[in-house]
């Protein structure tokens, strides 16, 4: 689910809730609260032609846990010398970020087009921590990929800086789950309860949840 917030990163304490079906059902509308955590530095360099592109598949660099007990807050910033644009591709062949009318979708080949939906350099600094780029992998978890262009004519260094945020989490009860559900406005605005909604909520299909 990618967003861009000024967030803190998951610390010790917090709780997690899986918002939706879709998940692994390891989980899918399940609550678990994070028991220790690791901060770990990727960074992924790559050399673009001028008005051209890369596609980065998340899970070739290990940014997916391997255990059903882990989960992975990925904090992303760009630096291509303020020429690159990051577009995310969920499912793996289609842009996320688009706009409902098919006549304005985001494409490359079109000057006016191209800006829709992608990232600038300024929206996602590479050198503020915790980067603002914000994604959440699990195991199981569909496949998600960057798409970072190079929007200018020479060719040039691009970074992808990630900090992997390690979460060790432990399942709540059903007990306990029922009660926090009930004032889940209160967790949320005093920061102990993250939502993690998954990524077809954010495209509004009712039914996917």
């Amino acid at each position: 689910m990618p967003i861009v917030k000024n967030l803190p990163m998951l610390d010790s304490g917090v709780l997690v809730y899986f918002n939706g079906k879709r998940f692994p059902d390891r989980f899918a509308d399940k609550m678990f609260r994070v028991v220790a955590t690791q901060q770990i530095p990727v960074y992924i360099t790559e050399y673009i032609e001028g008005f051209s592109y890369i596609d980065l598949q998340l899970s070739d660099y290990g940014l997916y846990p391997d255990s059903n007990e882990t989960l992975y807050e990925l904090r992303f910033g760009l630096d291509g010398n303020g020429k690159g644009l990051l577009y995310v591709r969920y499912p793996t062949t289609t842009y996320y970020n688009t706009l409902e009318d098919p006549k304005w979708q985001t494409s490359l080949e079109d000057i006016t087009k191209r800006y829709i939906g992608c990232y600038s350099e300024k929206d996602i600094p590479f050198d503020e921590f915790p980067p603002r780029l914000i994604e959440y992998t699990v195991k199981s978890f569909d496949e998600i990929v960057y798409r970072i262009y190079n929007d200018s004519t020479e060719f040039d260094k691009f970074i992808l800086r990630c900090i992997v945020n390690r979460c060790l989490i432990k399942e709540i009860k059903e007990e306990d789950v029922n009660e926090i559900k009930e004032n889940m406005e209160y967790y949320v605005a005093n920061g102990s309860l993250r939502v993690i909604d998954h990524p077809s909520l954010l495209r509004w299909e009712v039914n996917s949840g």
